[in-house]
């Protein structure tokens, strides 16, 4: 007579895979691709690159002139600031830790690990998503501006207009989000 199966955890494949692509779909993102495409009319048009760095280099820019300009107060980059300056490197290394950390086999700490990850790949999204509206103009300041024919962006116009460097840190937190949830594997094996 056989004991019935036995369950134990070992190292999630599937999970590990799925933490890796999207660690290098987010460093690609992060290094080489362009976040928005050239025919947008925005500070990436006519040809210029807007990887990372390159938004990173406008917002400083942005900020410089609102600076002196007297609107300081209704022309907004915080959190895009922040995050294309050094937050997204931060979200992306603490996602892929606690990914790979969620697959392993470490008994009832990995349901710690899959839930810290997935609220890290989470907010990876989340601060993402949020980031791409680089700079926001207040209503008032807005409606002043388009009185004299100049379409300022929003939100929709910066989502509307995003490449591949966008899509592929999404992308990837996703995936990372996937493996941590995805844990470690549970293995049966039978006791003779």
């Amino acid at each position: 007579m056989t004991a019935p199966a036995a369950k134990r955890q070992s190292v999630g494949v599937v999970g590990g895979a799925l933490a890796v692509a999207g660690a290098v779909l987010i460093v690609l993102a992060f290094t080489v691709l362009d976040w928005f495409r050239k025919d947008s009319a925005s500070a990436f048009n006519s040809g210029s690159k807007s990887t990372f760095s390159d938004i990173h280099d406008v917002i400083e820019k942005v900020g410089q002139q609102v600076n002196g300009s007297g609107v300081s107060d209704q022309v907004h980059v915080g959190l895009s600031k922040v995050y294309f300056g050094w937050l997204g490197w931060v979200l992306l290394i603490v996602a892929v830790v606690l990914a790979l950390l969620a697959i392993l086999p470490l008994g009832a700490a990995s349901v710690v690990f899959r839930v810290l990850g997935a609220l890290a790949a989470l907010g990876g999204l989340g601060v993402t998503l949020s980031s791409l509206e680089f700079v926001r103009v207040d209503d008032d300041l807005r409606k002043r501006i388009e009185t004299t024919g100049v379409k300022v962006p929003d939100f929709g116009y910066y989502i509307r207009h995003t490449s591949f460097g966008a899509w592929a840190a999404l992308l990837g937190f996703l995936l990372l989000l996937i493996a941590s949830v995805t844990g470690p594997r549970t293995v049966r094996t039978a006791d003779y």
